[in-house]
């Protein structure tokens, strides 16, 4: 159901891209590209993902002495939404919701622009923000959905054990990579287990789980101000519970 991982240049959602012809799908998996925006990701207002794709490609810069280095950039994924969108030629909502929604059973989980009936059901509120509904338009791929924690486990957790993707991609797309932080697909790569970490709309959220998916942390908070702290206690409680030696001392 997935894209082969080969070797698509950025120029497949335009070519006007910066430096198209070099710029691979694992380079925006690893956010490598070297591209970065220099104005707001998006249109406003809102009108549809291909004039945002329009827009947001005419105010992108190439940073030579970036390609090939992880470079944090929403843009990378956003990128990504949108060669989805072409090469399969269907919206990325749709696809979302075919790959992941429908298959995985997800009861708490929708795009951030549904209705708030619909928000609600999935338990998400906006935690008292302002939230910019063209700005989240703008994030298609990189920050426009809201999942409950158990969603995010249960959708983690088919990622790894071979209910999405097949050993082959999972070993592609969560490969270490050539960067220090060792970033691919959402994932940071550790010793022993992957992380992720967002925030936005008040939340913030990290997940720390096993290479096999067997065991995880899920830490939630509407304190995004701490959130370095918040992430460090992740890693700590992830530690206490799951480390060798732990587990040497529980069964000694």
């Amino acid at each position: 159901m997935f894209p082969e991982t080969r070797h698509f240049s950025a120029g497949v959602v335009h070519p006007n891209v910066p430096n198209a012809q070099n710029i691979s799908v694992l380079n925006l998996l690893d956010m490598t590209s070297g591209l970065d925006p220099t104005g707001p990701m998006g249109d406003a207002p809102y009108n549809n993902d291909d004039a945002n794709a329009q827009k947001m490609i005419q105010d992108t810069h190439y940073n030579e002495q970036n390609f090939g280095k992880w470079d944090y950039q929403d843009l990378d994924y956003i990128l990504l939404s949108h060669i989805l969108e072409k090469v399969n030629a269907q919206s990325h909502e749709t696809l979302f919701n075919d790959i992941y929604v429908y298959p995985l059973k997800l009861k708490h989980t929708d795009f951030v622009w549904a209705d708030q009936q619909k928000l609600k059901e999935v338990d998400f509120l906006f935690n008292g923000q302002n939230v910019d509904m063209n700005a989240i338009h703008g994030l298609l791929g990189a920050g426009s959905v809201a999942m409950s924690n158990d969603d995010l486990y249960k959708t983690s957790l088919d990622l790894l054990n071979g209910k999405l993707l097949s050993e082959q991609n999972k070993d592609i797309i969560y490969a270490p990579g050539n960067n220090a932080l060792h970033y691919r697909g959402g994932l940071y790569t550790k010793n022993n287990h992957y992380e992720s970490n967002g925030n936005g709309y008040g939340y913030c959220n990290f997940l720390r789980i096993s290479k096999d998916g067997k065991n995880v942390v899920v830490l939630q908070s509407v304190d995004s101000s701490h959130y370095g702290d918040l992430s460090n206690s992740a890693n700590k409680i992830y530690t206490d519970l799951f480390s060798k030696t732990r587990i040497k001392h529980l069964y000694a």
